[in-house]
């Protein structure tokens, strides 16, 4: 498993079940447990070598500028496809990249979120608040979407076959991720489903927000989670007042992102 790449959480949960069974079966008391062989534990400092070399590929950081050029690749029509079917489709991806953009979403969360959690009552600067339901962290949220992401909204909710239920019509996040990974296809963006959660912490560190600003609209647990999402060198392009001590290039937590 090791030699073919599988990963090292699989392979340790493998390794752990074995240990398991030979501690346990009666039948199999006295025998030597394979799991504990030199072989085995030679194997094991390979794959945390291997880990150790391993950098995590972050994902493509959108702007809105990017969801404006995939919005313009979802309004052009399929093969076979009619026109109100085309303007279905597109107000659903128009709508869904601004709103996950705006409010930080993941997948799963944009496929569990339901018109009800909408508020359609404006705040003075005509943002709306959008509740986010217990996911990934356990814990619901507030944000806040924009008039633009508004407006998208209500247009899809016109054309949505559920104006009363859940936003989204993808019944899975892998879905909606396919969904976004070949309007990225079309349009050239690397985009997936994490690069709108990714672009809108780097957008709000580019417009000056603090880390326990970000880490209140994301939903992000640590000033160093705010930190692995925010791509700093696109927020310093932005707004070179950023990060004016050189924290960025440390990757230390800093109170001006």
């Amino acid at each position: 498993m090791v030699r073919d790449g599988i990963k090292a959480t699989t392979v340790s949960q493998m390794r752990a079940a074995l240990a398991y069974r030979y501690d346990t079966d009666p039948s199999l008391y006295g025998k030597p447990c394979p799991t504990r062989s030199d072989a085995a534990k030679a194997e094991m400092r390979k794959l945390r070598k291997r880990d150790k070399r391993r950098t995590q590929r972050q994902a493509h950081e959108v702007t809105p500028d990017e969801i404006e050029r995939l919005a313009a690749v979802s309004a052009m029509p399929r093969r076979g496809e009619s026109i109100d079917d085309t303007h279905t489709r597109h107000a659903e991806n128009y709508a869904t990249m601004c709103t996950m953009f705006d409010a930080a979403l993941r997948l799963d969360d944009m496929t569990r979120i339901e018109w009800g959690h909408l508020d359609h009552r404006p705040n003075d600067n005509g943002d709306r608040n959008l509740s986010v339901p217990p996911g990934k962290t356990d814990e619901a949220r507030d944000a806040v979407i924009t008039p633009r992401t508004y407006q998208a909204l209500m247009a899809w909710r016109a054309l949505s076959p559920t104006p009363d239920g859940r936003i989204s019509t993808a019944t899975s996040s892998a879905t909606l991720g396919q969904r976004i990974r070949r309007l990225g296809q079309h349009a050239d963006i690397p985009v997936t489903g994490h690069s709108f959660r990714r672009g809108r912490a780097t957008k709000l560190a580019a417009d000056g927000a603090s880390e326990y600003d970000i880490m209140s609209i994301g939903g992000w647990k640590s000033p160093q989670m705010v930190n692995t999402y925010v791509n700093k060198q696109a927020a310093r392009k932005v707004n070179g007042r950023l990060y004016p001590n050189g924290h960025a290039a440390t990757g230390e937590a800093s109170e001006s992102i």
